[in-house]
């Protein structure tokens, strides 16, 4: 075979290239792109695509600065650590979001950066655009770029509910040689505070590849600083829970996921408001 000596020489690099050059490739398995972003406030909820935790701030701190970090380890593999950083604040009469992660591992590299701008139209009503770079990259076979269009619209109907849209690559943006389109998925949903200390989110997902989902989550402050939260996503049935503490101005978060095939993993990160 032509990757026999390869092997007797890393075994681990050839299995996770050839195990990430084809997910790397929408189709019927989920690909990087598909992966859990690392961020623990979404992570501990199930991948919960309508939250923004900026904009579930109180409103005195809505539009100030934050700094949010993540780092995880994707079922239990210590090979597979996306990371994720992303800074917004004020600027422009709006806000502005610049955001970048990436995950490296063996021949298999895979990079995005970002930027957005929105603002509240009204003063329920706050819209929300992003264009993001995305490259990947495979050792000796080269790499590809290209840019994607995102999309958020939050409703404020009442002091303790909100509504939400959001649409990820809306241009139909195409990566490689064999031009593979991208991940198109828009999820709608919303979030209630029955409590002062409890609030419940349900979202509908559809990815344009797959059935329609739904997501479940919940975040309680059963004392302060400490936050729990959890979360539920019907396919392929993944529960999600996590936990974090305020010191000050800063968060500290961990969070963890179950999925029935791949099992188990972790994510932990710090945000910052200044």
């Amino acid at each position: 075979m032509l990757f026999n000596p390869i092997c007797k020489r890393n075994f681990l690099h050839v299995l996770f290239f050839t195990l990430f050059a084809c997910l790397s490739v929408p189709g019927k398995v989920y690909s990087m792109f598909d992966a859990p972003q690392p961020i623990p406030v979404r992570f501990a909820l199930a991948n919960l695509l309508i939250l923004d935790e900026n904009y579930n701030l109180s409103p005195d701190k809505r539009m100030s600065w934050h700094l949010t970090t993540g780092g995880a380890r994707l079922f239990g593999l210590p090979e597979v650590q996306p990371f994720y950083a992303q800074c917004s604040g004020p600027g422009f009469n709006g806000r502005i979001k610049i955001s970048g992660g990436g995950l490296s591992v063996g021949a298999y590299s895979e990079a995005s950066a970002g930027a957005a701008y929105g603002r509240y139209i009204s003063k329920s009503l706050f819209t929300e655009i992003e264009v993001a770079a995305h490259q990947v990259a495979i050792k000796e076979y080269g790499s590809a770029i290209t840019m994607q269009v995102n999309g958020r619209t939050v409703w404020q109907v009442q002091p303790s509910i909100q509504l939400a849209f959001v649409g990820l690559n809306l241009n139909g943006a195409r990566i490689g040689t064999g031009d593979y389109l991208l991940p198109r998925r828009f999820a709608l949903g919303g979030s209630i505070k029955p409590l002062s200390q409890v609030l419940l989110f349900m979202e509908l997902e559809k990815d344009t590849r797959y059935a329609l989902l739904s997501r479940f989550g919940l975040i309680a402050d059963v004392h302060n600083p400490v936050r729990l939260m959890f979360g539920f996503q019907t396919e392929p049935g993944i529960i999600s829970s996590g936990v974090s503490c305020l010191i000050g101005s800063v968060r500290a978060s961990i969070a963890f996921q179950y999925h029935p095939d791949l099992g188990i993993s972790q994510c932990y990160g710090l945000a910052v408001s200044f």
